[in-house]
Parts: structure tokens; C-alpha cells; sequence
């Protein structure tokens, strides 16, 4: 545990299974709430059932057994709200950024989740239901967490623009920009 070392930053950003990999990431989990609490955003990528296992998350989160997932990449996403600061800077998203995606649109995507998340997008692979739990924001104290079960990586080693250009938003992040659209 890291007494104090978050208060320089304004965002925390965790990667993939971090808290299954990480004994550290575990141990601090505290601390990264109460991060987000006092006013910071955290970006939580996507975990293993350990995450919600373990209670980590400010607010339910249930990561299903198996883990739904959208594995067919071409796939459409639809945008549940298109006006949320995510979607509109710094740079406005439209549906072009969710095309040339590889490998697959996410996996280990939340099940279950508490009222206080707000689920960004929608998707599904070829006759299987529609999915919510990609990517789920909401308030936490002051600040904003994010649970983000889309493949970053996978995009980002790939060059896919739309992928770089909506981590760059959630990482752009304000809390007074989510409360502000939470409060319209």
C-alpha cells in the first residue's frame, strides 16, 4: 500500500486483470476507491471473476460464469448515450470508431451491476442477447469510476483509431463533466 501516492494524479488507470495479477493492486484497492471518492477517475479495465468476487468495484459489479463477452468484432455497437462526456470529448465518437476493431469487441463484461452504473454501450454477438456490461461508468464520492471490458489492447496494437480516440476520452474524464451530465 502506497500511502498518499495518488494525490499527484488526476486519473488512475488499471490494466487488464490487474487485480488477479497484482497482490500490490489488491492491497491498494482502499486507497483507489477513496481516490475516486475525493475526486479522481479511475479506469478499470477488464478483470477476471476474482474482481467481483472480491468486492473491489465501489458498487456491485457481477462478472457472470462464463463471462459474457461479444467476440465477432464487425459487429455493431450502439452508443446508449450518445451525449455522455465519454462520447463527446475530447473528441466527438460516431459510429466509424467502432469499425475496424480485431480480434473481438470485449470479454469479461459485467453481468450484474448496481443502479449507480451507467451502462455507455450495447452489443452482441450473431444471435446471442444484447449486452450492456462493456463499458459501465458511475459516480463514486467527488469522482468517477470506470469499468471499461472492451480489448484496448488488442485495438491499440492494431492502430484502430476509434479505439485510441475513446481512451483518450475516458482518460480525459472529468467528474464535473459526469456529474454534469448525470445531473441533466
Amino acid at each position: 500500500v502506497r500511502a498518499g501516492a495518488f494525490d499527484a494524479y488526476d486519473v488512475l488507470v488499471l490494466g487488464v486483470r490487474a487485480y488477479e495479477a497484482r497482490e500490490d493492486v489488491r492491497a491498494a484497492n482502499q486507497q483507489i476507491l477513496d481516490f475516486a471518492r475525493r475526486g479522481g477517475v479511475v479506469v478499470n479495465q477488464y478483470n477476471q471473476y476474482q474482481f467481483s468476487d472480491g468486492g473491489y468495484a465501489p458498487h456491485r459489479l457481477v462478472i457472470g460464469q462464463p463471462a459474457p463477452r461479444v467476440s465477432v468484432e464487425t459487429q455493431p455497437v450502439r452508443v446508449l448515450e450518445p451525449e455522455a462526456p465519454i462520447f463527446t470529448g475530447p473528441n466527438r465518437l460516431t459510429d466509424d470508431d467502432f469499425e475496424g476493431w480485431v480480434q473481438e469487441r470485449g470479454l469479461y463484461f459485467a453481468s450484474e451491476w448496481a443502479d449507480a452504473f451507467v451502462p455507455m454501450l450495447e452489443m452482441s454477438d450473431p444471435g446471442e442477447p444484447s449486452r450492456r456490461g462493456s463499458l459501465l461508468v458511475s459516480s463514486v464520492g467527488e469522482g468517477v469510476y470506470v469499468y471499461a471490458a472492451l480489448s484496448f489492447f488488442r485495438q491499440w496494437s492494431q492502430r484502430v483509431p476509434g479505439a485510441y480516440r475513446l481512451f483518450a476520452n475516458l482518460i480525459s474524464l472529468t467528474p464535473e463533466a459526469w456529474q454534469a451530465f448525470e445531473g441533466r
